[in-house]
């Protein structure tokens, strides 16, 4: 399970260095296994256009955003929520991938019923 987070700087930004140690301390004291992409707009006009990056430092993780300098519970709260999307996601596919009672054969719905207490 890889967690991506998209960091917006500029070669001139005081800020972005600060949002880049908070991020860097968060995944730190956390222990999570995060993937940090720091982005210069000034060499990547492009992506950033992509993004509809306005100012920077911006942090975007799957839908979640933070434009300027964050507080640590909001940054902390954008881990959290990439987290927590991530794993909903990965539950989700594997319920998906579970067969139906249905798709069982005859055989394997008698010995499922054999195990249930009465």
């Amino acid at each position: 399970m890889i967690i991506i987070i998209l960091l917006f700087t500029s070669t001139h930004c005081t800020w972005c260095e600060v949002v880049r140690g908070m991020i860097e301390e968060q995944l730190s004291e956390l222990n999570l296994n995060i993937v940090l992409y720091e982005i210069n707009i000034d060499e990547n006009m492009n992506i950033a256009q992509v993004y509809g990056i306005l100012e920077v430092p911006t942090v975007i993780s799957r839908t979640k955003r933070l434009s300027g300098l964050p507080s640590f519970a909001d940054l902390r709260s954008l881990l959290f929520q990439s987290i927590m999307g991530r794993i909903q996601e990965h539950n989700f596919s594997i319920i998906l991938s579970q067969p139906k009672s249905s798709d069982r054969s005859p055989e394997s719905k008698e010995s499922v019923l054999e195990h249930i207490p009465t």
